[in-house]
């Protein structure tokens, strides 16, 4: 769940529909040829017994600043078989925190399939992705795998492998869905900190710090880990970005990112 600047509120969702028939199971009393204690008995189900289908959509609330709402189609897919066969995929999985597109839309991944979606108000767009952003628990307080930036270019976390924790940014431009730049740290985890102003993002990694990329995605560093844990972005002021790196601790500021740091009003909503 998100809010943007002009009080919608965005909430993804996601509806389905199922149906199983046991038809044509044959019901006859014969002879269990497999179990001869079972004779005069109706047979067993087969696994080729039965059919099924199943059918699920991915949708987008936006309740309006009157109260009013809408519901807009974003995917959909489905599947059926029969007995315990399998044909097509249904469903949707791991869904992250919709966040406003600045423009009266809204952008949203997903991790199964992985893809990004970005959702105007004339149109949706559905574009595949390179890395598995994570799943959000908690839309309240879990920021999410992705933050916005200038130009419309959107940097999404997420990870490389199956195997992977979350190691890897890709840039994607959310007109086209086109990867602009991606970037992967050479060790450990990554969390998105802050879009900046020249195309890039600050990224927090567990083994190197804060780490900075240009538009081209080339990486610097711009402050070491602590042995206590990550350095954690506490918030802006008059451009100022405040790092704290011991949970408590005083907050100290930054000089080196003054210039940089895109102060949007809350850049994931």
């Amino acid at each position: 769940m998100s809010i943007s600047s002009d009080g919608n509120v965005y909430i993804p969702f996601t509806a389905g529909l199922s149906l199983s028939s046991a038809q044509p199971c044959d019901t006859t009393i014969t002879t269990n040829s497999n179990d001869q204690s079972e004779n005069g008995l109706p047979q067993r189900v087969k696994t080729t017994d039965g059919h099924w289908n199943s059918a699920s959509n991915l949708q987008l609330l936006v309740i309006h600043s009157d109260g009013s709402y809408s519901t807009q189609q974003l995917d959909a897919n489905s599947a059926s078989g029969t007995g315990m066969s399998v044909s097509g995929v249904a469903g949707f999985f791991g869904m992250g925190r919709s966040i406003p597109d600045g423009q009266g839309g809204a952008l949203l991944t997903l991790s199964f399939p992985p893809a990004l979606y970005h959702a105007s108000t004339s149109a949706t767009s559905k574009f595949p992705l390179s890395v598995t952003p994570p799943q959000v628990f908690d839309g309240f307080f879990d920021d999410g795998p992705v933050l916005l930036g200038q130009n419309g270019i959107a940097y999404i976390a997420g990870s490389s492998s199956d195997t992977s924790p979350v190691n890897t940014v890709a840039a994607i431009d959310t007109a086209s869905g086109s990867a602009v730049w991606t970037y992967s740290a050479p060790q450990g985890s990554i969390d998105l900190a802050a879009a900046t102003a020249d195309g890039g993002a600050t990224i927090r990694t567990s083994q190197h710090g804060l780490i900075q990329l240009d538009s081209s995605g080339s990486a610097s560093q711009i402050a070491t880990a602590q042995p206590f844990g990550l350095p954690s972005i506490l918030g802006t002021e008059l451009g100022t970005l405040l790092l704290t790196h011991v949970p408590g601790s005083p907050a100290s500021p930054c000089p080196c990112l003054r210039t940089s740091v895109v102060l949007w009003a809350n850049p994931r909503g």
